[in-house]
């Protein structure tokens, strides 16, 4: 993965003029060693993964859309939107996903297998409307975020829709899944029934099972919405 690594002191760096905040890998300038004692003496902050941000140096979620993005390679950083559990972690924050989630509709090579892989690719089209930029990173809107969450896009563990799944599935993942969701309701005010006509009208193609589908994914997100699951 292409990864810019700034060679100036991380209290004095400037950001490069694709970067919002200027972001720290082990490399050069500094070793994993040299970038945890900078972390320890406030200079720094670790954001996700092995991604450092000077501290105080942005709003929260700049950090984070910038930090995310900086684990893509250039031509997902460029043509690539952070999506599902990983727009949800920018928007909201909390613990950072384990794995960068981003969707195009390009065709991109897999990460290289023999590296560690840090990001997963979802080949979904995405309106012009449905992202926004969240520092210098294009991130998909709340309302976008709760649609993919709820369709299986950009998340990790079962990947189907939720109104597929058993309300008695309770995995880590999938609690994380209704939490995230949860949050995102309460955080935008949409009401149930305006979600479930946009996963509707996403999911299914022919307009006389439109009724039928928006009912079920009305009934599963007025689940979501009354109980709070606890995630750990």
């Amino acid at each position: 993965m292409n990864t810019t690594i700034h060679r100036r002191p991380a209290s004095a760096v400037s950001p490069s003029p694709d970067r919002a905040v200027a972001t720290y890998r082990p490399g050069r300038p500094f070793t994993a060693e040299e970038l945890q004692v900078l972390e320890s003496q406030g200079v720094l902050h670790r954001v996700i993964a092995d991604v450092w941000v000077p501290r105080g140096a942005c709003t929260p979620p700049v950090a984070r859309a910038e930090a995310a993005a900086s684990l893509l390679n250039h031509v997902l950083r460029a043509h690539g939107t952070l999506c599902g559990e990983t727009a949800a972690w920018v928007h909201l924050g909390g613990r950072a996903p384990a794995r960068v989630h981003v969707t195009t509709d390009g065709l991109f090579r897999r990460p290289n297998l023999s590296e560690p892989t840090l990001w997963q690719i979802h080949q979904v089209p995405l309106p012009r409307q449905a992202h926004t930029r969240v520092g210098t990173v294009s991130v998909t809107t709340l309302e976008r975020t709760m649609e993919d969450l709820f369709l299986g896009v950009g998340v990790s563990g079962c990947s189907v829709a939720l109104d597929a799944v058993k309300q008695t599935h309770e995995d880590e993942p999938m609690r994380r899944r209704r939490h995230l969701l949860h949050v995102l309701l309460e955080r935008t005010g949409m009401n149930t029934t305006d979600l479930a006509h946009r996963v509707a009208a996403r999911s299914v193609r022919s307009e006389h099972r439109l009724p039928q589908r928006a009912q079920r994914a009305e009934e599963t997100l007025s689940y979501v919405s009354r109980r709070l699951p606890t995630v750990r």
